[in-house]
């Protein structure tokens, strides 16, 4: 009897063991297939900065919408905005917002916190492809990105 738990107790502990470098083989193979992935990673549905850069540098078709207030658009924006709807105001504006709810959109603002809101309401009305570009016009403009006002 004292045999057999002697042999118990180390049967246990290596299986214990190998479970933890089971998980934690599994966690980094997870981790390496995301970065592997050429779409972005969309746990939030947000894009980078410089994911949209490469899409439009590539000629890639997406339509993007600025959901800023129109005096912050006319001030500083990107020179590719489709247009320009508050985040606030896009109930009222739906009849802009493309037809086609498997288009790309792509929704930024000043720092990503109106554009989170204004892609969750576009998730909510059946736009499976729209998405917040993190860190909005700050990150653009602090990557060093062109952008265009109607001052210019």
């Amino acid at each position: 009897m004292k045999t057999i738990k002697l042999l118990i107790i180390p049967v246990a502990a290596m299986i214990l063991l190998n479970c933890n470098n089971y998980s934690n083989s599994n966690k980094t193979n997870l981790s390496q297939k995301k970065a592997e992935q050429s779409i972005p990673e969309t746990t939030t549905d947000a894009v980078s900065i410089q994911f949209i850069k490469s899409e439009f540098d590539s000629g890639k078709e997406f339509y993007l919408l600025d959901v800023r207030t129109k005096d912050e658009f006319s001030q500083e924006r990107l020179s590719f905005a489709d247009d320009q709807i508050p985040y606030d105001s896009m109930e009222l504006y739906r009849d802009r917002l493309p037809k086609d709810k498997e288009k790309t959109i792509y929704l930024f603002c000043r720092s990503s916190r109106r554009s989170g809101i204004a892609t969750e309401y576009l998730r909510s009305l059946g736009y499976t492809h729209a998405y917040n570009i993190t860190g909005g016009l700050l990150a653009w403009q602090e990557a060093g990105y062109e952008t265009i006002s109607d001052n210019q």
